[in-house]
């Protein structure tokens, strides 16, 4: 009997070291889960702190967006095209020369404007002729 109770206590104490070692990697095992529970809390938070810079960003994207265009309209409304730099010389250059008709009406006895827009629709046919467009 006491090599019953002698295998007994063995047997105990193997199942007690087991189940100590078991414990062990258990608990060790728990806090590796919580650092992992930890590090994906804090890739949620940095993603969801990035989303809300992106969400910044594209708005404000937009309103440059929108700017950009209200500059480029600014731009063409008041922009003179190369055509009309060259009607307004050519008309400087008419009005400098025949300019003493006494007449100070567009359509007065000659009609310098249509006159110079002749000569500028010249000059870009001149330089399209050249390879300068």
């Amino acid at each position: 009997m006491n090599e019953w109770i002698d295998d007994v206590r063995k047997t105990l104490k193997i199942v007690t070291e087991e189940r100590d070692e078991l414990r062990s990697q258990l608990v060790g095992e728990g806090k590796r889960i919580r650092e992992l529970d930890k590090l994906v809390d804090d890739m949620a938070k940095t993603i969801e702190g990035a989303q809300a810079r992106i969400d910044e960003l594209v708005h404000e994207n937009r309103k440059l967006a929108g700017n950009r265009d209200l500059l480029k309209k600014a731009i063409r409304a008041t922009s003179v095209n190369l055509r009309d730099q060259f009607a307004a010389a050519a008309l400087t250059g008419l009005l400098a020369r025949h300019g003493d008709t006494g007449s100070t009406e567009p359509g007065g006895k000659k009609p310098y404007a249509k006159i110079a827009i002749k000569w500028a629709d010249a000059m870009m046919e001149a330089r399209k002729e050249a390879g300068d467009e």
